[in-house]
């Protein structure tokens, strides 16, 4: 559920700094809260029970402009076990870890 908020804060922050959008903190909880419902409904409809995981895309990070931060999220599913894992770290534009969550 924590990405979802997560998601639904970043498409806020572009929202207000793109659009000139505003838009409260309960819309923005309240968003992410129907992502992960939509995303629970629609795993309890499709069965990975036959699916292969494949391999583990590589991915070049890109830092952000000078004076900015960029949080990185990253999520891995343990299908068998149904466990998910997220993971966020915000880099500065030197790509100095200013802080994680796992």
């Amino acid at each position: 559920m924590l990405s979802y908020v997560a998601l639904s804060i970043w498409r806020r922050r572009n929202d207000m700094l793109w659009e000139m959008i505003d838009v409260s903190d309960f819309s923005v909880v309240h968003h992410g809260d129907d992502l992960f419902h939509g995303w629970a409904k629609a795993k309890l409809k499709s069965s990975f029970s036959n699916v292969e995981i494949g391999q583990a895309s590589i991915a070049k990070w890109f830092p952000p402009p000078s004076r900015h931060v960029k949080c990185n999220i990253d999520v891995i599913f343990f299908h068998k076990e149904n466990i998910t894992r997220t993971g966020y770290c915000v880099c500065d534009h030197e790509g100095t870890i200013v802080g994680c969550i796992d």
